[in-house]
């Protein structure tokens, strides 16, 4: 009988003594912090971000955070691919600036060697987009107010660092303007607009980038966008 309760206090106290060690903390996992940045045209002022399009240069950088705290990576090999081609490679390597020459992007990072053994590694895609031809009418819900008004043409995600490397195309109702000074702004003169109740304006603008050289290695077709809206009288 004593060896018997002898046996189980000391069952009891093995138990005890596996609970009250603390289980291993987990190892977190680092993570990739990945940012990039659209060298391509968009409006002064203009608050969102810049898309990506074909032939304009993309700069894209990452941080490897743990816990909220930058890992220095120093000598640690990065290696930087472009839809499984590698584009880049080097100690420390964290940002690379690459041309989309397609539609689909992926970027894929990797840390082949990081500490304990592990492959870190991160894919993001990327937006390819077109650019954009914008009108701004400065009408309210574009309702003609006035026989005299002008409307203004923004381009965006063109690969350009101007505007004045753009060449705009007004059209009124199919027709070209013939006092157009402006390039980028057009003055619209009603005349009588009494003699009918009612009666809209189609305006039209085509961006076009006369670079030929992004023409050259994308698909032979110049860059461009166009945008048409409708303008209409009364209430």
């Amino acid at each position: 009988m004593t060896k018997r309760v002898s046996s189980i206090f000391l069952m009891a106290g093995v138990f005890l003594l596996i609970t009250a060690i603390p289980a291993p903390a987990q190892v977190s996992q680092p993570e990739f912090w990945v940012t990039w940045k659209a060298k391509n045209y968009v409006p002064p002022g203009f608050e969102g971000k810049s898309l990506p399009v074909l032939g304009a240069p993309v700069e894209i950088a990452f941080n490897l955070v743990n816990q909220g705290t930058k890992i220095n990576l120093g000598a640690q090999t990065v290696n930087w691919y472009l839809n499984d081609s590698l584009i880049g490679s080097g100690p420390g390597l964290q940002s690379i600036s690459f041309t989309p020459l397609k539609k689909s992007v992926e970027i894929r990072i990797t840390i082949p060697d990081y500490p304990g053994g592990s492959l870190l590694a991160k894919t993001i895609s990327l937006p390819i987009v077109n650019p954009e031809a914008v009108i701004s009418t400065h009408l309210v819900d574009n309702r003609i107010s006035e026989n005299h008004f002008t409307v203004s043409g923004y381009p965006f995600f063109f690969n350009t660092t101007s505007s004045g490397n753009l060449e705009f195309s007004w059209q009124v109702n199919g027709e070209s303007p013939n006092d157009a000074t402006d390039p980028e702004n057009l003055t619209i003169n009603i005349s009588n607009p009494s003699e009918e109740s009612t009666f809209s304006l189609r305006v039209g603008l085509t961006i076009t980038n006369p670079d030929t050289t992004l023409a050259s290695f994308i698909s032979k077709i110049k860059e461009s966008a166009t945008k048409v809206v409708t303008l209409s009288s009364g209430n």
